[in-house]
């Protein structure tokens, strides 16, 4: 029998290679065009493996999504950790947020989830769906890093300003990329920092600090 240390690492490595599959296919194609027998093939896995670790080709899609989103975490999380307070206000959350929201990076993020979902008006009704998933599962993220980093702030205004504020950056995201195409130049930089600055001026008024 294997040892369950080495099943692990074969479960790891399958996945992986999955993964890696599915942006190779995305890239050579401009988009999700690959069947699961060519993702299979690809990732020199079974179908039965692909399904052992994925519902669908939509469940990898979302996966690869939440990969990137997690840079919205990661920006988060060095924004909170800079600020030297014990703990963190539900006003100096908002501005957080903000900071990172209007990150360039994000803008990088969202052009990949483009290609990923392949978002076309022929699919747009899918391509939303997947991106609510993906949004949803950082909002997830974000709020289990709040927890722990704070005990101010009441759990459900917190659940309701991420809810609210990721939400806000979907449809962002959607104006951007119908305003842009999905481009990365200082222009449609311009145009990403103007909008998530207009969401969060709509926002606002319930959560900044007065001044």
């Amino acid at each position: 029998m294997d040892h369950p240390d080495r099943r692990a690492a074969n479960k790891a490595r399958h996945r992986t290679a999955i993964l890696e599959a599915a942006r190779a296919l995305i890239a050579e194609q401009g988009g999700p065009r690959f069947s699961v027998d060519e993702l299979a093939e690809r990732a020199d896995v079974s179908r039965r493996t692909v399904f052992n670790h994925f519902a669908s080709v939509d469940d990898i899609l979302v996966t690869l999504c939440t990969e990137l989103l997690a840079v919205v975490v990661d920006d988060f999380e060095a924004q909170i950790n800079a600020n030297p307070a014990a703990e963190v206000e539900l006003s100096a959350l908002f501005d957080e947020l903000e900071k990172a929201m209007r990150s360039p990076a994000l803008v990088d993020v969202i052009n990949a989830i483009v290609t990923i979902i392949g978002e076309t008006d022929a699919n747009s009704a899918r391509a939303e769906s997947l991106k609510q998933v993906a949004f949803n599962r950082i909002v997830r993220e974000l709020i289990d890093e709040v927890a722990r980093r704070s005990s101010v702030a009441d759990p459900i205004d917190v659940e309701i300003l991420l809810a609210a504020v990721m939400a806000g950056i979907v449809v962002v995201a959607d104006r951007w990329v119908a305003q842009t195409g999905a481009t990365t130049d200082p222009s449609s930089l311009a145009v990403w920092d103007r909008l998530v600055a207009q969401l969060f001026d709509r926002l606002g008024a319930g959560y900044r600090s007065a001044d």
